[in-house]
């Protein structure tokens, strides 16, 4: 009786087993999912599910997708698809990956089952058949679409909570101290808000500003500085920065630090002060003198959020232009190469200084050979209720 018995679940643990050896990065760790899809379109959604339940009501309506959207008659939401409430207390990434794992082994089950009892297969046979269909291309393809596999996530992590502190809702174009001339208004699109009392503007000076790929940044660093300057990359970021600071409200203070392997104030002799956001001369100074600098250097995040503790008052909303992780920590650097995992680590030393409760919006800038940038600053964005924007090429 008990040899049956171990016969019968012998077959169901092996497939148990092997979902957790296949998935146990994204499963037992803290590493997440970081797909195209996952990240943009699902992560969100489960975020933004998750928080609505939490506050006692059903989330009907997506006021942050265009103009208003359908939420719950969104089927990739997946609310009423009961798997889904065994995770709905775990954040965006965890509910994905356990709704991953759980899922994988339930097809591996059940096709466990559906061999022995349909086709009538002996048992290796339908164990075999059992992990392909599991732990085979065709399901290992779908698992970025989570909804493929189950019902699925939510949107965004709740951009509206985004910052304590942002513009007031009645606030008109002509309230502002400057104007961006460009393709129009795309605030309520992104997101972002730029508000607070105090904001600092955290723009990444380094080398690899000048393209999104090796090749280029390489290529273009060893250019004059007046080739270096028209880089379309660093042309971005400083129509990025033009563009932040027609959003600074009138009756908040700011800062703008540039940063690479040292991190220092765009305006001269301002170091550690607040700069008055009323003021149109201080505002276009400080734009003006931006759109002076060269990027050059490593990238030294360390410096950068080191910032944030040496202004007095501390700021109260953290604004960060970068395009991936630091390859400098708080010393220069004595090897001419850097791993990944090591970039990890030096990301992880500058964000323990950050103080808390200061929210960090990241705008990520396009870097090819950086795969872990994205993941790490979202994370770092949600954990700090600040907000995460990849950069189309044509905005702001």
């Amino acid at each position: 009786m008990e040899h049956n018995t171990l016969r019968k679940w012998l077959a169901p643990t092996i497939l148990i087993a092997l979902t957790l050896f296949f998935f146990w990065k994204i499963l037992l760790t803290n590493l997440i999912l970081s797909g195209v899809d996952v990240f943009l379109y699902f992560y969100p959604y489960k975020a933004y599910v998750a928080q609505a339940l939490q506050q006692g009501h059903l989330p009907l309506w997506n006021p942050h997708l265009f103009m208003g959207a359908p939420l719950l008659a969104n089927s990739q939401v997946g609310l009423f698809y009961p798997p889904n409430w065994l995770f709905i207390w775990l954040d965006a990434p965890k509910q994905v990956a356990w709704s991953i794992g759980v899922h994988i082994a339930l097809a591996g089950v059940l096709m466990l089952a559906f061999t022995r009892q349909s086709l009538e297969l002996a048992g290796p046979a339908a164990l075999v058949a059992a992990i392909l269909f599991a732990f085979g291309g065709y399901l290992g393809a779908q698992v970025e679409h989570i909804n493929q596999l189950q019902a699925d996530l939510r949107s965004l992590e709740e951009d509206a909570r985004r910052l304590s502190a942002s513009l007031p809702s009645d606030e008109t174009p002509g309230d502002r101290v400057r104007l961006h001339i460009g393709d129009g208004d795309r605030q309520y699109l992104t997101g972002l808000k730029v508000g607070g009392d105090r904001i600092l503007f955290l723009v990444d000076s380094s080398a690899s500003m000048l393209g999104s790929t090796i090749v280029n940044v390489v290529r273009r660093r060893n250019l004059p500085d007046h080739d270096k300057v028209r880089a379309a990359k660093w042309r971005q970021a400083l129509a990025t920065v033009d563009w932040l600071t027609t959003q600074i409200p009138h009756d908040s203070r700011f800062q703008i630090y540039a940063f690479s392997t040292s991190a220092r104030p765009v305006t001269p002799d301002t170091a550690g002060q607040w700069l008055d956001g009323s003021d149109r001369e201080v505002l276009d100074g400080a734009v003006r003198r931006t759109k002076e600098i060269v990027p050059a250097d490593g990238t030294s995040l360390f410096h950068a959020l080191a910032v944030a503790s040496e202004l007095q008052p501390r700021p109260d909303n953290i604004i960060l232009l970068t395009d991936g992780l630091p390859t400098v920590g708080k010393s220069p650097a004595r090897a001419s190469t850097i791993s990944s995992r090591q970039r990890a680590k030096l990301f992880n030393r500058a964000v323990e200084q950050l103080p808390s409760g200061i929210p960090v919006n990241v705008i990520l800038f396009p870097m090819e050979g950086d795969p872990l940038a994205a993941s790490v600053f979202w994370k770092l964005a949600i954990s700090t209720r600040g907000s995460f924007m990849s950069m189309a090429e044509d905005w702001p």
